[in-house]
């Protein structure tokens, strides 16, 4: 027999091997891959890095380049390789969200909602016993899980 989807852990809906960066590696590195957490050298979870997070780097890249046509040509030369290099070298610690939330494999899905509901996430770092990461559990997760029980209801 199926079990309900109220009865389902984090364990049944968890993407495992969820890409892990440090926390020291260039955003411009991490910018190729989609939607990572940073982990410190003791292999714990500190922050989570996401596509909005590095959306709101290029954001205040523009903001800044709004400013361009009021610059001279030598002036604004100077803004753009200024800025290049800022995007280059900003480190995942700089923009990541933190601190970060996790969620063990074993806590029922019921409650990894109502955590992501309640706090605005979209993601949540999963982690064994001892706080390694070990997966991701996701808003798309759960859609998953609604429409593939959905299917085996409808037969």
């Amino acid at each position: 027999m199926q079990p309900q989807i109220g009865e389902l852990s984090v364990r049944d809906l968890m993407t495992p091997n969820a890409i892990v960066i440090s926390e020291f590696d260039r955003v411009v590195d991490a910018f190729r891959k989609f939607e990572l957490h940073g982990i410190n050298e003791r292999n714990e979870v500190t922050g989570i890095l996401s596509v909005f997070d590095v959306i709101s780097i290029t954001r205040e890249m523009q903001s800044d380049l709004n400013a361009l046509p009021l610059l001279t040509e030598e002036s604004r030369d100077f803004l753009i390789q200024m800025l290049i290099h800022q995007g280059d070298q900003a480190q995942v610690a700089d923009v990541m969200t933190q601190p970060v939330r996790t969620i063990r494999t074993d806590a029922n899905i019921i409650f990894a909602a109502r955590e992501m509901i309640q706090n605005g996430f979209r993601h949540l770092p999963v982690v064994d016993e001892q706080g390694h990461p070990i997966g991701m559990i996701s808003t798309t997760d759960f859609v998953r899980a609604v429409a593939e029980t959905g299917a085996l209801l409808a037969g």
